[in-house]
């Protein structure tokens, strides 16, 4: 479950000579679960929401989600995105805010987009009563996984005074009251990359939302995110090093880990390690930024192509350049898969057959030429470094 946040519902007003105090009722217990994964082809992000309504009484008319953003974040696009009528695709003096679509809401939902950057799911017809959910709520758009605040809004009509000169009560402060007693929860939602976009601040940006994923009681412990803790912080190290091939592979291994410990739905056992609002926080982000790393020379390419150019009398036997390259290629096909372990025995393997120079090579050394063997080597211990 999520942490609510509840504001105060009693708003007193002052008007000269009357002062009045409306009090209305505060909207309690409604949860929300959402997740979020994104399209590889357009690289979009879709994320769903349920809400589930445990509170006392009451009954949900609107689901607000806050997609505001501000001169520090990308101005992103809407292309890819259907708008309808209903939706926004240009600036209408409203302020930034991420571009987002709304293809679908239970029946009986209206959305659209409102002035105070928000996506608003509203109806009158299929109020959220106590003790029962409304599902999918879906949204797309080319914002990353963020924290975002989501509002609950009840119907308080009932509850409402009248606007006019004998109450002293005017339209906006019964808005205010309005909304002071809605119920503000903490979710997921887009939320633009940064502006100036730099490898080791956007790594930063994901560790603070690892923190506070926990904070939420998305991530919960286990060995599993002793495991992604684990290669955050080389990520940081390979990052810290410009080592970019080696960051883009740990950045690719973390997304996957976290994918292995979290739930893809919402249906999550409290054993998961992790929700599915923090395996879209982190598994999003991570292939985010692993796809933004500069371009360096691949380890397994560069020794690749080394060894395909080096003269056949380099070698002891003929089939020596082929069996190495062949070792090469089964162990980056685990690699890939996350099978690290067995990838890395493959290549301790092979360097057994580079070991014998300084002076010489040895009788079980597979590159004979000392030169081409030292830097066949070094480019195998780097690849054994970063695997």
């Amino acid at each position: 479950m999520h942490r609510l946040v509840s504001f105060g519902a009693v708003l007193a007003v002052a008007t000269a000579p009357v002062c009045a105090e409306i009090d209305l009722p505060r909207i309690q217990g409604v949860f929300i679960h959402s997740q979020a994964s994104m399209d590889p082809e357009t690289n979009l992000v879709q994320y769903i929401y349920a809400v589930d309504h445990q509170g006392p009484d009451l009954k949900v008319l609107w689901f607000k989600l806050d997609i505001s953003s501000d001169e520090s974040r990308e101005s992103l696009s809407s292309n890819g995105l259907d708008l309808d009528d209903h939706f926004i695709n240009a600036d209408i003096g409203i302020g930034p805010f991420v571009p987002s679509y709304s293809p679908s809401a239970p029946e009986r939902w209206r959305r659209a987009l409102t002035a105070r950057r928000e996506i608003k799911w509203a109806t009158i017809r299929d109020q959220i009563p106590p003790g029962e959910s409304r599902s999918p709520f879906v949204l797309v758009s080319p914002g990353l996984p963020g924290i975002r605040t989501a509002k609950f809004e009840a119907d308080l009509w009932k509850f409402l005074p009248l606007s006019n000169t004998e109450t002293g009560i005017s339209p906006e402060e019964i808005s205010q009251a309005i909304d002071a007693a809605a119920l503000h929860v903490r979710t997921i939602g887009p939320v633009a990359p940064p502006a100036s976009f730099t490898a080791s601040g956007f790594l930063s940006e994901i560790l603070q939302l690892r923190a506070d994923a926990e904070a939420e009681g998305w991530i919960r412990s286990g060995s599993g995110v002793a495991s992604v803790d684990t290669l955050l912080q080389r990520l940081g190290k390979d990052i810290a090093a410009e080592n970019w091939a080696a960051a883009e592979r740990i950045a690719e291994r973390a997304a996957q880990e976290v994918e292995k410990i979290s739930c893809a739905d919402f249906a999550c056992a409290p054993t998961i390690p992790m929700t599915a609002e923090a395996r879209a926080l982190l598994a999003v982000n991570l292939r985010y930024l692993g796809s933004r790393l500069p371009t360096s020379a691949d380890p397994p390419t560069a020794i690749v192509n080394a060894i395909r150019n080096l003269p056949d009398e380099a070698f002891k036997g003929r089939g020596n350049r082929t069996a190495m390259l062949a070792i090469l290629e089964a162990a980056n096909k685990r690699a890939a898969t996350g099978d690290i372990d067995q990838a890395l025995k493959e290549l301790a393997h092979l360097r057994e057959r580079l070991d014998g120079c300084g002076p010489a090579a040895d009788s079980s050394d597979w590159i004979v030429e000392c030169g081409a063997q030292l830097t066949a080597r070094s480019l195998l211990d780097l690849l054994i470094a970063n695997p």
